[in-house]
């Protein structure tokens, strides 16, 4: 019998719309936390922590008293903040998680988000992906995570602040007509490898 902590990640925009769309998001988040919590005893939440979806995943869990991981994905991320908002918020959101994982890149970079991104991913047995369907790949992205979880078959959940809908995606069956009528190639398991 496993008896480790469920880990669930979270990846997602940074901009989640009006104060009505993060409202929406945050009790998404903290209606599954609270199930997940029910369904599994013990979770743990993944976030790298930055503005939008990350920071709203974290406080969540926090406030529910969850496990939370914190990925840092270079040594100076706290200037990837926009303001002095955020960077307290940020500060005050990786002071208060339980543990960090630093993925050691020493500046921003496209590799560096791309491998904190990954590491979520290969760590998470569910992820939240807080995405609107912009299917833009950048790296570390939201649609690249999608698409590397749908290369791995791991299970996610959606939240869109845009129709203010949370639904679940899994594996092939969900989501991959959308991927193949986008003309956007799939991603596959030797690209992550």
């Amino acid at each position: 019998m496993y008896t480790g902590a469920f880990t669930v990640g979270v990846i997602g925009h940074r901009y989640l719309g009006d104060e009505s769309s993060e409202l929406f998001v945050r009790t998404c988040c903290h209606r599954l936390l609270s199930g997940l919590r029910y369904r599994h005893g013990r979770v743990k939440a993944i976030s790298a922590m930055s503005d939008g979806a990350d920071s709203v995943f974290a406080q969540s869990a926090i406030a529910l008293g969850i496990e939370l991981e914190s990925v840092i994905p270079f040594s100076d991320f706290e200037s990837d903040f926009a303001d002095e908002r955020s960077r307290e918020r940020f500060k005050a959101l990786r002071a208060n998680a339980d543990r960090e994982t630093r993925v050691n890149f020493l500046g921003r970079s496209p590799s560096a988000y791309r491998k904190s991104m990954e590491w979520l991913v290969f760590k998470s047995h569910l992820v939240v992906a807080m995405w609107n369907g912009d299917k833009t790949i950048t790296a570390g992205g939201t649609w690249e995570s999608i698409l590397l979880c749908q290369a791995f078959d791991k299970p996610l959940i959606r939240i869109d602040s845009k129709s203010r809908t949370m639904s679940a995606l899994s594996g092939d069956n969900s989501y991959s007509s959308s991927v193949d009528r986008s003309g956007v190639s799939r991603a596959t398991k030797s690209e992550y490898s």
